[in-house]
């Protein structure tokens, strides 16, 4: 609808005031895989959407969670400089972390 369409371009227009295309990007694409996750979910388990919606957002933080510690433990064992920069600025899916080790 017009009146959505409208509220996405000022939530666009705030992120970008706050945050570089890359973040912006990051963000979009963290919202986007949640937003697959919940569909999924509810197309195979019903229930409430609220209550899954909280669920897909905290295993989101979770995973986040997870790569930063395995991020500072190579950042404390001097590995950063072997390892690279960082490539992938959304939050991959479990098992998509998993298939990268």
């Amino acid at each position: 609808t017009p009146e959505l369409d409208r509220e996405y371009q000022e939530i666009l227009a705030s992120l970008s005031q706050n945050h570089s295309p890359e973040e912006v990007d990051a963000i979009l694409a963290t919202v986007e895989a949640e937003r697959k996750e919940v569909i999924e979910i509810m197309e195979r388990e019903g229930g409430d959407l609220d209550d899954v919606i909280a669920r897909v957002r905290k295993q989101t933080y979770k995973r986040k969670y997870k790569i930063l510690e395995e991020l500072q433990k190579e950042i404390e064992q001097g590995m950063w400089g072997q390892r690279g920069s960082v490539q992938e600025g959304e939050i991959v899916s479990s098992k998509d972390h998993d298939s990268k080790k």
